[in-house]
This record gives C-alpha cells, sequence and structure tokens, in this order.
C-alpha cells in the first residue's frame, strides 16, 4: 500500500515519511463484500495535474534534512 501511495503522490524514493504529507491524492473507497456496514480502499490515484507538482514538493522535502517529525514545531 505504500508503494502505491508513493506512485500516486509522486514521491520516487521514500526517505522518511514527511515526504508525504500534505501530497493530493484520489482515494477510491467501497464497502467491505463480507460486511457492508464497513468501507475498505480500493485504489490509491494521482490526483490529475498534481503529480508534477508533488514530485518537486518532494525532492525540496528531502533536500533540506529538519530533523525528527516530533522535534518539529
Amino acid at each position: 500500500q505504500l508503494s502505491t501511495i508513493c506512485r500516486a503522490v509522486g514521491v520516487s524514493q521514500l526517505n522518511d515519511t514527511v515526504q508525504l504529507h500534505n501530497l493530493p491524492m484520489l482515494v477510491v473507497v467501497g464497502l467491505d463484500k463480507v460486511d457492508p456496514t464497513r468501507n475498505v480502499i480500493k485504489a490509491y490515484k494521482a490526483k490529475k495535474g498534481e503529480v508534477e507538482r508533488t514530485v518537486t514538493t518532494a525532492a525540496s522535502a528531502t533536500a533540506q534534512p529538519q530533523g525528527a517529525p516530533w522535534a518539529r514545531q
């Protein structure tokens, strides 16, 4: 699933999960076949026109390490 999410947002080299923060994507949701009262994620897809922008954003996020996510303010 993580690999599919990375492809959907245009992150080719994931070094830190911070690279995935605030990146737009589409999530296809459906009903669970066993329990129709529950939802399940069927697919992760790139938001139209967003993949090029997110590649640039992800590259800048990796270029400037800022320490551990829990230590940032």
